[in-house]
Parts: structure tokens; sequence; C-alpha cells
């Protein structure tokens, strides 16, 4: 009988080992996924469907079905609006919140990811008409600046304290 080569029984091998997994079955899956309650509020484009039995659809929806392939995670849907759904995630009555802006103060409460979810771009816009106002921040100077009361004014009142300009933010 022949010999075979280092190579040839380096082939079996592999060839063996193939077989066997492609005719094992498959670790069990667990036999019920784990629930996660997620707090879902109604923002165009972020997350849209806040309701039972609506379509869902966003950013932060689409985010959770990622998540989800890698977690097994099925999702709980509580609806409410953002402040409510804030406090239910301060008080663990729900699990996940999307669009909690990390500030310092709120550090020790909640359990920030290492990773971040994505980045956002703020932008300031003008009139086309309003000639006194130019990328120079110094331009803003005694302007009135309406923003969103959100964490958008801290990052405005940063950006009005690294340029030096003195405008009057007003939030709504």
């Amino acid at each position: 009988m022949r010999k075979l080569s280092i190579s040839g029984r380096l082939l079996i091998l592999v060839c063996a080992l193939l077989l066997v997994f492609l005719f094992l079955p498959a670790a069990p899956a667990a036999t019920e996924a784990e629930s996660v309650r997620v707090g879902y509020y109604e923002n165009e484009v972020f997350q849209e469907g806040a309701q039972e039995g609506a379509v869902k659809t966003g950013y932060a929806y689409e985010y959770y079905r990622k998540l989800s392939e890698y977690t097994g995670w099925k999702y709980e849907y509580v609806y409410g609006g953002f402040g409510e759904l804030y406090q239910m995630l301060l008080d663990g009555k729900i699990d996940l919140l999307a669009g909690l802006a990390w500030r310092e103060e709120r550090a020790p409460l909640i359990g920030y990811p290492r990773a971040i979810m994505g980045s956002e771009s703020y932008y300031l816009v003008k009139h086309d008409e309003d000639v006194h106002v130019s990328v120079d921040p110094a331009t803003l100077n005694g302007c009135r600046i309406g923003v969103l009361d959100s964490a958008m004014v801290n990052v405005l009142d940063q950006y009005l304290d690294t340029h030096q300009v003195s405008a009057e933010v007003v939030t709504f």
C-alpha cells in the first residue's frame, strides 16, 4: 500500500473536519430570547411609529434591530414622551432609551456604552437677507439665538464660550 504524503494526510484531515461540522447539529438556541424594555418616543427620522401596532422606522429603530442580531434580544416597546421615558429609565422601569446625550451630571446615573451610537453635527442658520451674520463667530455678538431645550443648549453655550461670543440664547 502506498504511503500518503504529509499534504495528502492534511487534506484528508481537513475534509474529515468539514464533514464533522457539516453533520453535527448546531448548538441549541436559547428557548426564549431575553426581553428588553425599550423607551420609544416619536421623533421625526430618528424613531417613528411610537404607538402600538404602528410601523416603526428611523435611525434608532434600525439600530435596535441591528443590535438584536448580535444579542438575540426581543424588544418590548414602552411608549411615551421623552421626559416620561427618561424618568422610567432612571427608575429602572425600562432598559434602553435612545437619543440620550451624554452629560456630566447624568454620567453617575446612566449606564452609557463605551461605543457611541452615532454623532451629530449642529449648524447655526440665518436668514439669507441678514448680511451682518457671517462665518465669523464674532458676528454673533448681540444676537438672539434660538435652540431646542436639549443637549444642544450645552453645545451652543460651549461654542459661544470658546469663541468669546456674547449672545442671548433662547430655548424652546
